[in-house]
């Protein structure tokens, strides 16, 4: 009789076959290779969990957040264009943009280039700043907001079609009797050093996303019988199947306290390609902390109550092209 070797998955639970998992990256792979020591967990993801992080998860953290979008700034870029949902960028508020100030554009990850979403301006009555909607919001529109001015809208596309499509939609909703047809405008034209405005939400499919990158890092250097014990169940949930919360809090607090300036660590190229992440011991219990690009310092409560051995706390730093940087806490007398 042949006999397979069984091995547990750390997020779903079940038992199954060698065959029935594959490589699981502890950072998504989107975010670069760490030299010959990339870190990776085998037998410990199932397919069928993989499969469900790479469609759904790693996507909202690597294209879809400030950390994901930081990323494209050291170089690395997507395998796809894709619009960011839950970060929205738009060019600054300044005269040197003219009419396209306050414009809303997305990163084209493949291109790591500037794009023009399609969309339409309209002067707020108080303030005198045009605000732009782009067309998946105008599509929701009843009528303009009283706020605005129907006068004089402006609308800009990233193609001549584009363009055209957007002030189709407007007329068809008779959300405008006519429109004074103007140039469209790509975006080919920035200035290279454009820096966008960004805003963005942190919203459970993103804590899901990051606590995942947690708990691979906790399953790598502390050990798979840590995550596979009951009380990471909590954590399991929330990652795996979005049921219940996880109690987790953002800050732009140093990751390496009030050394970081003195850490001589980092791209010499592209200093911020860094991402930082430690597990310790809480006062309610085992935390993780990641800081991904000098960014936002993420703090996860990943099992409350619980301690881990002291001798496990531990702290990597990750450089895109490097290999891993190791750094354990220890005490000054």
């Amino acid at each position: 009789k042949l006999r397979f070797r069984m091995y547990r998955c750390i997020y779903c639970l079940k038992e199954k076959a060698e065959a029935l998992f594959n490589k699981e990256h502890v950072i998504p792979q989107a975010f670069g290779k760490f030299g010959s020591s990339t870190p990776t967990l085998l037998n410990c993801v199932c397919k069928e969990c993989n499969d469900y992080f790479a469609k759904v998860l790693d996507p909202v953290f690597s294209r879809d957040t400030y950390e994901g979008l930081a990323r494209h700034a050291f170089g690395i870029k997507s395998k796809e264009a894709r619009p960011q949902q839950r970060v929205q960028l738009r060019l600054p508020d300044t005269d040197e943009y003219g009419d396209l100030r306050n414009t809303r554009i997305w990163l084209d990850g493949t291109q790591n280039g500037i794009t023009m979403h399609t969309q339409v301006g309209f002067l707020n009555k108080l303030t005198g700043v045009r605000e732009f909607f782009i067309d998946t919001e105008v599509m929701t529109f009843k009528r303009i907001p009283e706020n605005l001015s129907e006068e004089k809208p402006f609308v800009v596309g990233p193609s001549q079609a584009e363009h055209d499509r957007m002030v189709k939609l407007l007329l068809d909703k008779r959300l405008l009797k006519k429109y004074e047809v103007k140039e469209w405008f790509t975006g080919a034209h920035l200035p290279k050093t454009t820096k966008p405005v960004i805003a963005g939400i942190v919203d459970q499919m993103v804590k899901r996303a990051i606590a995942k990158v947690a708990m691979n890092f906790v399953a790598k250097y502390v050990g798979v019988d840590q995550v596979l014990s009951a009380k990471w169940n909590r954590t399991r949930r929330f990652i795996r199947y979005g049921k219940g919360e996880l109690k987790a809090r953002a800050s732009n607090r140093p990751f390496w306290g009030d050394e970081r300036d003195n850490i001589r660590i980092g791209s010499s190229k592209h200093p911020d390609a860094i991402y930082s992440i430690r597990v310790q011991n809480h006062e309610l219990g085992i935390m993780v902390v990641l800081e991904f690009s000098h960014i936002f310092l993420h703090e996860l409560l990943m099992v409350e109550g619980e301690r881990l051995d002291p001798v496990v706390e531990i702290a990597y730093a990750f450089i895109p092209g490097q290999e891993p940087l190791v750094g354990k806490k220890f005490k000054v007398d």
